[in-house]
């Protein structure tokens, strides 16, 4: 399995991401100044009394699940079409080591994306003073910022899972739709106080298996709340990859 994610990793030598990381780094400059904008996407959901994590950090965030959702749609299916997977399992391998190590592989690539980028920010912020804001760059407040990148766990996984079943254009369209809805499922507290109780109780369910892009983009305080952000990223995340398995067992490598 650590031989797929170290394989999947090899995608930082490829011109594509090298190009991705220095938009990434670009946006990171232009946006050395917006540490002290705050991410409003609904003052429902993010009132004055719901603080959320700062603007930049969201669009980082976006560029990177944009690069997950490119990159893992075509791990899978391109090494099916070049029996490269097929190559791969004539070794010890497993079949859900290979599919958990891909998924693992694009976590880390983009996860760790994410992270030079907020690091670059918070240099630049920094040096181009930044203002009150720079100040606010800690190593806390670092790691506080990096918690929204675990968002890129339960899509990763998705995005392999999907690939399992369906081609790599059918999976980004797929994914998509699944965006969307996450974005709407995030509103489900909302709808749910004007509707009775059974409903209620199925739509939360829908509300914490979706990876909810709530969770991720308020402020989080205490130690105990932030490892269960991480629990429960990694567990949406092998939800996925255990949905992917049946699929991939099925697959024709030849």
């Amino acid at each position: 399995m650590f031989t797929i994610i170290r394989l999947t990793l090899y995608r930082v030598k490829e011109p594509a991401y090298l190009f991705l990381a220095l938009i990434g780094f670009g946006l990171a400059w232009t946006l050395r100044h917006a540490g002290a904008a705050g991410l409003n996407v609904s003052p429902v959901l993010f009132g004055p009394e719901r603080p959320a994590r700062v603007f930049s950090s969201a669009l980082l965030l976006a560029l990177a699940v944009i690069y997950a959702v490119f990159t893992g749609a075509g791990e899978v299916p391109r090494d099916i079409r070049t029996r490269f997977a097929s190559l791969l399992l004539s070794k010890p391998l497993r079949r859900w080591e290979y599919v958990a190590g891909r998924a693992g592989g694009v976590f880390l690539l983009c996860f760790g994306t994410y992270a030079a980028w907020l690091a670059a920010l918070a240099l630049f912020s920094h040096t181009a003073g930044g203002g009150p804001e720079a100040v606010a760059w800690s190593a806390v407040r670092y790691a506080d910022y990096l918690l929204p990148g675990l968002l890129l766990a339960p899509l990763a996984g998705a995005t392999v899972a999907l690939t399992c079943y369906l081609d790599d254009i059918p999976v980004m369209f797929v994914l998509f739709i699944y965006v969307v809805l996450a974005w709407l499922a995030s509103l489900i507290p909302v709808v749910t106080v004007v509707l009775p109780r059974p409903f209620q109780a199925l739509l939360m369910a829908v509300y914490y298996l979706f990876p909810n892009p709530v969770f991720y983009f308020m402020e989080v305080t205490g130690w105990a709340s932030r490892l269960l952000l991480v629990g429960y990223s990694f567990a949406l995340g092998a939800l996925w990859l255990l949905l992917a398995i049946p699929g991939f067992n099925k697959r024709d490598l030849s």
